[in-house]
């Protein structure tokens, strides 16, 4: 699940495992403002939820992990430290692990309960099934 987007950041949810990844991409950014998307929190992103978005793009998630693939190979995307992610009822903010340094914020950090969270660059990859993205997913042809 598409969770964040700021600057060229993406932040998601691995559904599989429930582990937070992320990866930048200055050309997804702007190809996505091209067609009238804005960054946020993309939980709800105006009307629909970005898995709507994936399915209507795309017409299917195996699409969307090949054309993902396809535009890893091609070198869209980048990956650095480790971030850390902290949220509570009016706040969230993402740094980077080692060095501290913030990259986003929003909301008010003063009280409420903090919850952390590590969010690995790259993705999880099941080495088993990587290359079936690659074969004529449904409905793309």
């Amino acid at each position: 699940m598409w969770i964040l987007w700021f600057e060229d950041y993406f932040i998601y949810c691995e559904s599989k495992t429930n582990v937070l990844h992320y990866f930048r991409s200055p050309k997804l950014s702007s190809v996505l403002r091209d067609v009238g998307l804005e960054p946020g929190l993309m939980l709800e992103h105006e009307q629909h939820l970005s898995e709507d978005y994936i399915l209507k793009l795309y017409g299917s998630y195996a699409n969307a992990h090949r054309i993902h693939y396809i535009l890893k190979q091609l070198g869209w995307f980048m990956y650095g430290e480790p971030l850390l992610l902290e949220l509570s009822e009016d706040h969230v903010l993402v740094g980077g692990l080692a060095t501290g340094k913030i990259l986003f914020k929003q909301g008010d950090s003063k009280g409420g309960e903090k919850h952390r969270a590590i969010i690995y660059p790259g993705e999880h990859i099941d080495e088993d099934n990587e290359e079936t993205y690659f074969y004529s997913p449904s409905g793309l042809y």
